[in-house]
């Protein structure tokens, strides 16, 4: 029942009101069947509330909702400046999919899988062998190689400096930052591909542009150590999630860790007697940290006082 997590009357009036209502009930408890914690059955439920209003306000009733609906849903989440539209996607899946398992909506049909070019297959089976890139970062190259194959041919022959340039500065200027960084370098290493593959000329990955980055442009690349200590110092270790974040602000200041190897850590990662920690570090390489004495501490008392059971 919604009634376990909403208080407010008004506020569930509103609810209760929109084309979701009737279904709101039961989508809580099977929500809270499958052991997602109140808060976070509260945020799905006014997401998928917020959805629903602006979706009336348009004329979709819900049992013609889409995927299609939930993409303009998010841009109209993006533009307002709301910092949770890359959550609008992930909580109207899973209620799309406890729509469909009542039948309130047809059943998903598959998107066709997009032709890939043979070439951009070789590639990344080079990349593995070679660099020893991991499957995320060759989704993130495939996805602007994919593009580029298409721009400029699968004939590596073909391929000229002009018109890799070009392809490149047009992609620049629809990307942030990050992005277009990330394009950059998917680019060279697929011409550095096909040069290792004698399928280009040597040097040819030198025309594509670098993407500017000028100091004090952005957020600071690291903390003072004092200002480190404050952070780390700031946790409330009387709670389980102080203890917990504690715990992580210690690896990730005392060891470095990067926040993904923090996430993958196993219990067994750690050898409590010899005193060291086992990290599966990028290109599926592991490296053996020291544990230092307070990062060891913090961790088991998270372990014994924070974690849940």
């Amino acid at each position: 029942m919604i009634t376990d997590y909403v208080r407010r009357m008004d506020t569930l009036g509103r609810m209760r009101a929109s084309c979701v209502g009737e279904y709101l009930d039961d989508y809580a408890s099977t929500m809270a069947g499958a052991g997602f914690a109140p808060l976070t059955v509260i945020e799905h439920l006014r997401t998928v509330v917020q959805l629903a209003r602006w979706a009336e306000r348009r004329g979709v009733d819900v049992g013609h909702w889409d995927e299609a609906l939930v993409a303009s849903f998010r841009r109209h989440v993006a533009r307002r400046g709301l910092t949770k539209r890359n959550r609008v996607v992930t909580h109207a899946a899973q209620f799309f999919e406890f729509l469909r398992a009542r039948g309130v909506l047809a059943p998903e049909v598959p998107a066709p899988v997009p032709r890939r070019a043979p070439i951009l297959d070789r590639f990344a089976s080079w990349m593995v062998r070679h660099r020893g890139v991991t499957s995320h970062t060759l989704r993130r190259y495939q996805r602007v190689l994919a593009a580029f194959v298409t721009a400029c041919g699968e004939e590596p022959a073909s391929y000229e400096a002009a018109a890799i340039r070009t392809f490149v500065v047009g992609h620049l200027r629809r990307s942030g930052r990050g992005e277009a960084r990330d394009a950059v370098t998917a680019i060279r290493s697929f011409l550095r591909f096909l040069v290792a593959e004698e399928r280009m000329a040597p040097g040819i990955e030198h025309c594509v542009p670098t993407v500017p980055q000028w100091r004090l442009s952005s957020l600071p690349r690291y903390l003072e150590p004092s200002d480190v200590q404050r952070v780390v110092e700031s946790c409330d270790l009387s709670t389980s999630h102080g203890l917990r974040d504690h715990a992580i602000l210690l690896l990730l200041s005392r060891l470095g860790l990067r926040a993904g190897d923090i996430v993958a850590m196993m219990v067994d990662d750690i050898d409590w007697r010899r005193g060291t920690l086992r990290v599966q570090g990028k290109s599926s390489r592991e490296a053996l940290l020291p544990l230092p004495q307070d990062v060891g501490n913090a961790l088991l008392t998270y372990l014994g006082r924070g974690r849940p059971k």
